[in-house]
């Protein structure tokens, strides 16, 4: 247990770190049970130093962290004797009560891991009573854990008790109240709660009760739960609209002072949650922004002029910025009417002479700028004295006028004419080198143009590109503002993906690569930037890279020095090479391999190992004989990322694809983890999502990669036998995908559901399965080809193959079963 204690402590020691994490990584890995018990011990052992047991109880919640892990950390804990799971039960809930509020903390941030667990095999009966009586804020914080881990079924027993407990409890204190509502917003996350009107309403009625009371602490909370509600119940906030507006006039009509201001963003933040609700809805539903707009859009203005500095930037906690972002995400739900309305006054205010009334007057109209709609003579005028505006004497008025001329020509780039864009480009690169907050404003500008191609393959020559790009080198050497730096750098990469001219971008290259002994190399905070602006000059070279081989050579030995200090701009670079060369990567393979094997030892953040796993999916397309050995332990290690909840879905999706991808490639290599493959992708098929446009989007998304898959094992283990027991659950899923109501708003789904099912019919040994056969016999089989078509009933042509193929399964199907 000493030796156990110091490996804990050592863990902070920066000098000792690594040997103390390899000490109880051994004993992790060699009795996970008993190190589970061992961290417990000490975290329950009142001898022991606070700060001791808190470290301990960070390595505990730790272990749940990863969802592959925390799954195997569960099936060790559920195999523990009932002996030892009642004690450690009494030393976890003693930990509640305990006089130190440190310890008190540390029990309801650590109870939920073994709580989560012990309710969904019912051995842990006595909890929800132990929390519910006597309340306590450590034990209220306890059950705010527990439901925001729980899935639905184990936390649905705690619902009536804790609501109840809430109810009763709400007015007792300030700290109690904030405790309820939190507990309020976890519970709000389940769908099969906000879908309950009954449910609903009940916990409605405290939020709203809550809003009202005269504490901003409270009604802080209170928006915030009201925030969650909307994005998972948006179609029921007409229910508590009426409040919620007459709350916030009241709240965004006080003065902006330190003692209102985050109470007065949490109600922009509510506003803006709800509009973007509204823009992403599948189905077109009363609008809830248009009729309160007018009610709330004077004041959100008003906050606009809020501007805390003439000479420094806006941060974007500031309500100034966060009023900005609230008034234009809301005016996209209302339309281009009301900046035509408003025009005029704007206008009039740009020659105001109060600074801050300027700076309103332009921020205003960027922000009632949508991006069609606004007649070209409403655009001409603004722009027209945005330019004089680009003289302001104040510094925040150059900047802010700077960025929305970009708004503007980014939104509208045919309202202006050749001579007109090139004049305001070289207007802006003659105030490269203002102060600083101009400046800035400048790089973000000439970034921003590289993206608009219209304008930025004659606006960008090489003579003029490569200036801005040199100014911009210059500035970021000179430059002691690290921000600003790698900004300048960002734009370089921009200009040069935009301006597709291949001479500006082999000079660049050239130049760069004579600079290595330069800040641009030498500094470690530059050195990922600096990767990237060489695969921006790479991405224009076409034939020039193919044809030499001392070059590829050159950048990819960069890239892979380069890891150790910005791993994922080389990973980028590295995996740009690949995907550009094909299989004339081939001569390079072995070296790069190589590393990418050493590479898959390390740790990395979620955006890192996207890259990492782009790279490994082109090397194996690209050399596909060279990697076909490869392909087992890269799927094992791609499987354990997409149960890692820390992915983001559209990085699982592209995740899967891989899979999907290197199963082509080495399918012998990979044939032992067939079955969990195909696990884990049902679990994906089966992700509950909220109904908004996006998630809808990404949900469909997700479905055709999990798809994807389900097709490509189809298809490369058509003669394996021993596949015929899965195929059963892999109709199943097609059913659980073609029941859903919004199957059909996405074609690419309905084609994907179409190429599967024609996989599962084009098995050799289909016949086999008795859910097969039985699917058949029942004609549930042709009621699911018959919903399919029902879906797919406009004259497109890829509507049209989708039906021939859904008929080819139906003959398929009557052959292969004799019917």
């Amino acid at each position: 247990m000493e030796q156990f204690v110091q490996a804990i402590v050592a863990t902070q020691n920066p000098q000792l770190r690594a040997q103390a994490e390899l000490q109880l990584s051994q004993f992790q890995q060699s009795n996970p049970q008993q190190y589970m018990l061992t961290l417990l011990q000490v975290i329950s052992d009142k001898a022991q130093n606070v700060g001791v047991r808190q470290i301990a109880g960070l390595i505990f919640k730790n272990l749940f962290k990863n969802r592959a892990n925390s799954q195997t950390m569960a099936d060790k804990w559920i195999a523990m004797n009932d002996q030892i799971r009642q004690m450690t039960h009494t030393a976890l809930l003693g930990l509640l009560v305990e006089p130190d509020m440190n310890i008190q903390n540390l029990g309801a941030n650590i109870i939920s891991n073994i709580a989560v667990i012990d309710l969904k095999t019912q051995r842990w009966p006595d909890l929800i009573n132990f929390l519910t009586v006597d309340p306590t804020l450590p034990k209220l914080k306890a059950i705010s854990n527990i439901i925001e881990d729980a899935d639905y079924p184990t936390a649905e027993p705690l619902f009536n008790p804790v609501v109840m407990l809430c109810f009763k409890i709400v007015s007792v204190s300030v700290e109690t109240c904030v405790a309820v509502l939190d507990i309020i917003d976890h519970i709000f996350n389940f769908k099969k709660v906000t879908d309950d009107p009954a449910k609903r309403n009940q916990l409605l009625q405290l939020v709203l009760s809550a809003v009202k009371q005269n504490n901003n602490d409270i009604i802080l909370k209170s928006f915030q739960v009201i925030n969650t509600f909307v994005d998972f119940c948006f179609a029921n906030f007409s229910e508590i609209e009426g409040v919620m507006v007459e709350v916030s006039q009241k709240i965004l009509g006080l003065p902006c002072t330190p003692q209102v201001l985050d109470v007065q963003k949490t109600v922009l933040n509510l506003w803006e949650t709800v509009a973007k609700n509204e823009l992403d809805q599948t189905t077109q539903t009363r609008s809830v922004i248009q009729p309160v707009f007018p009610l709330l859009s004077q004041q959100i203005i008003a906050m606009i002029a809020s501007v805390p500095s003439p000479t420094e930037d806006i941060d974007e906690n500031d309500v100034c910025f966060v009023s900005q972002d609230t008034l234009a995400t809301m005016v996209k739900c209302v339309g281009p009417s009301v900046l035509t309305q408003m025009s005029n006054t704007i206008g009039a205010l740009y020659t105001n002479p109060n600074w801050q009334i300027r700076f309103q007057a332009m921020s205003v109209f960027a922000s009632l700028l949508v991006e069609s709609g606004i007649k070209p003579e409403v655009i001409s005028s603004h722009v027209l004295a945005l330019g004089q505006l680009l003289n302001d004497q104040v510094p925040i008025n150059r900047a802010t006028s700077v960025y929305v001329i970009s708004k503007v020509i980014k939104f509208y780039p045919d309202y202006f004419g050749r001579s007109e864009i090139i004049g305001i480009t070289n207007k802006m690169f003659s105030m490269f080198g203002d102060v600083e907050i101009v400046t800035h404003a400048i790089a973000i500008f000439f970034s921003g143009l590289g993206s608009i191609e219209r304008l930025s393959s004659y606006v960008f020559s090489q003579d003029f590109a490569g200036k801005v790009i040199h100014a911009l080198l210059d500035a970021t050497s000179k430059s002691r503002n690290l921000s600003m730096s790698t900004l300048f750098l960002t734009s370089v990469s921009d200009i040069l993906k935009g301006s597709k001219n291949k001479g500006l971008c082999i000079e660049m290259d050239k130049f760069l690569l004579s600079s290595m002994q330069s800040v641009l190399f030498q500094n470690p905070e530059f050195l990922g930037y600096t990767v990237l602006v060489l695969e921006s000059c790479l991405m224009n070279f076409g034939d020039d890279l193919m044809n030499n081989p001392q070059l590829v050579n050159m950048h990819m030995g960069i890239a892979i020095q380069s890891f150790n200090v910005c791993p994922e701009p080389a990973l980028i670079l590295l995996d740009f090479l690949v995907a550009t060369l094909k299989e004339n990567i081939k001569p390079m393979f072995n070296t790069l391999i190589g590393k990418v094997i050493e590479w898959s030892r390390i740790e990395m953040r979620p955006d890192v190992f996207l890259s990492y796993i782009l790279l490994v999916g082109d090397m194996a397309l690209s050399a596909q004989s060279e990697f076909e050995k490869y392909c087992g332990d890269f799927v094992g290690l791609f499987l354990n990322a997409l149960l890692n909840p820390e992915f983001e879905i559209t990085q699982k999706n592209q995740i899967t694809e891989i899979i999907g991808d290197l199963i082509v490639v080495g399918c012998q290599n990979v044939a032992s983890q067939i079955k969990n493959i195909i696990g884990v992708m049902y679990q994906l098929i089966r992700a509950e999502t909220i109904e908004t446009k996006e998630s809808q989007m990404l949900s469909a998304q997700s479905k055709c990669a999990a798809l994807y898959v389900l097709a490509v094992i189809l298809q490369q283990f058509k003669n394996a036998e021993p596949l015929t027991e899965l195929i059963g659950g892999m109709l199943e899923a097609i059913y659980y995908i073609i029941k859903n109501q919004h199957f059909g708003e996405d074609f690419s789904l309905v084609s994907s559901v179409t190429g599967t099912l024609y996989d599962i019919f084009d098995f050799k040994f289909v016949t086999n399965s008795p859910l097969i056969l039985n699917e058949v016999k029942s004609g549930n089989i042709f009621q699911a080809l018959t919903r399919i078509k029902s879906v797919s009933v406009s004259n497109d042509q890829k509507v049209y193959e989708n039906n021939k193929i859904l008929s080819a399964i139906e003959k398929k199907i009557k052959h292969a079963f004799n019917i």
